[in-house]
């Protein structure tokens, strides 16, 4: 079974294969966010993870991402490999772009899975802007 991903503060939910980092995901889907070089080498794509347990199947330098931040809830995309579902969000100075159908081919998927039962934004709890599961 798939796993979902959710970005914040669009709200945009995509199925993840299993063993498919999030940023695979986002790209095939034709989600668009800031990204650098796209194999965990620079921090460029850091996001929070708001919900949700993610792994790393590669060795992720401290220097990319600090056990401070590990344990605040961010994650890199680029080597994060869902486990969960999982809600994510954008910092606040990027956004989200779409690809054309990225919106469209995310709904079928997701429908085919059967996952079209994965809250809204809307009816996501943001109150306390603490992850709710730590990275593994």
């Amino acid at each position: 079974m798939s796993h979902v991903v959710t970005i914040l503060p669009d709200g945009a939910r995509f199925p993840v294969r299993p063993g498919e980092t999030l940023l695979a995901a986002a790209r095939r889907y034709g989600f668009a966010y800031r990204v650098g070089c796209r194999e965990g080498g620079c921090g460029a794509c850091k996001l929070e993870l708001v919900s949700g347990e993610l792994v790393y199947s590669k060795t992720v330098a401290e220097s990319v991402l600090s056990d401070q931040e590990h344990a605040r809830g961010i994650c890199l995309p680029c080597r994060a490999v869902p486990v969960t579902d999982v809600v994510i969000r954008l910092d606040a100075t990027d956004r989200l772009r779409r690809g054309p159908f990225s919106d469209r081919l995310a709904k079928r998927d997701l429908n085919k899975a059967d996952r079209l039962d994965v809250p809204a934004e809307s009816e996501l709890s943001d109150s306390n802007n603490v992850p709710a599961a730590k990275l593994s």
